[in-house]
């Protein structure tokens, strides 16, 4: 890797400097590529385990079933860690990278809009089932709710950062919210943790091939 001259040394020829430019882009790249495997593999397996596990509790497969107590405590287990992966690699990721304060403006904002529209669905979806909503109407409604907020808050994402996957991954969310609810209760949960665990696994493996090709062009 190209060096940084110490002070006192013979300043950087435009080629050199090019060359450390090129290297520290190549070094932000990998560790974010990185850490956006890792991350969507985290959120693959939560949603194919995690809505599988909900789908067992009550289809089951042959005389299989889960318990719900534990359907529902592996889907929250493995949901709760991917958000923690998320959070650590996130932050690990942006170390060293200077942000500017409308940078950190539209990241906080981004970030608030994520917890307000999940306290607006849980409070839209209390006041459903305080004037009749059933329980097997809230089992179609909560997942393709949330869903359907993950897919508009990554569609954001794309626009605001200009991340050609985030356009892809918002899209089918959107379209698994709106499709999953016609297949009524349980197959509804087969259908998330199918679909929604293909498109992480398949952002995973996209990433990993696209910081191989950047890899072989450095």
């Amino acid at each position: 890797m190209s060096q940084i001259p110490a002070e006192g040394d013979s300043p950087l020829s435009p080629a050199a400097a090019l060359a450390v430019l090129a290297d520290q882009q190549r070094i932000v790249a990998n560790r974010f590529g990185s850490s956006i495997r890792i991350i969507t593999a985290a959120w693959g397996v939560a949603w194919l385990c995690g809505f599988l596990s909900i789908w067992l509790m009550d289809a089951g497969i042959r005389s299989f079933t889960l318990p719900t107590w534990l359907g529902w405590t592996i889907f929250a287990v493995l949901f709760a860690a991917a958000i923690v992966v998320s959070a650590v690699l996130g932050i690990r990721s942006g170390r060293g990278i200077r942000s500017n304060s409308a940078n950190a403006f539209t990241g906080t904002v981004y970030g608030i809009s994520w917890v307000v529209s999940i306290l607006g669905i849980n409070a839209f979806g209390a006041a459903l089932l305080t004037h009749g909503m059933t329980a097997q109407l809230a089992d179609l409604f909560y997942p393709s709710a949330y869903t359907l907020v993950v897919g508009i808050m990554y569609l954001a994402a794309a626009a605001i950062w200009r991340i050609g996957q985030m356009v892809v991954a918002g899209a089918v969310l959107i379209v698994l919210a709106a499709g999953a609810g016609f297949f009524g209760h349980p197959t509804n949960y087969l259908v998330f943790a199918i679909v929604g665990g293909a498109l992480f696994f398949g952002l995973a493996i996209a990433s990993a091939l696209q910081s191989r090709s950047v890899r072989a062009r450095g």
